[in-house]
């Protein structure tokens, strides 16, 4: 199983427009179990407020759709969202 700090070194980065934070991946939530345990849950309304607005579309008007907080291996705060049914954690790390 990756760990979530190896993955880190592994992400993504896409333009991020005005947000504090960019998208740095995406990621099933069940093969990194630490994410969800370390993280403080976040009201979806918070998060979608965070994250950039092009990414607001990709989750899904129904069903369930969670979100949390964490810190990672730098200190950077993290923004995930999560779509249980989908196995999918889309990922977002606040800008230095």
């Amino acid at each position: 199983m990756q760990r979530f700090n190896e993955w880190m070194s592994f992400r993504q980065t896409v333009e991020t427009g005005s947000s504090n934070y960019e998208f740095i991946g995406t990621y099933d939530i069940e093969s990194i179990p630490e994410l969800k345990e370390n993280s403080d849950p976040i009201e979806l309304e918070d998060a979608f407020s965070l994250i950039p607005e092009q990414w607001k579309s990709q989750f899904p008007n129904v069903g369930t759709v969670i979100a949390g907080k964490t810190m990672n291996e730098n200190q950077k705060e993290i923004i995930w969202i999560s779509v249980p049914e989908q196995s999918t954690a889309y990922l977002f790390e606040k800008n230095s």
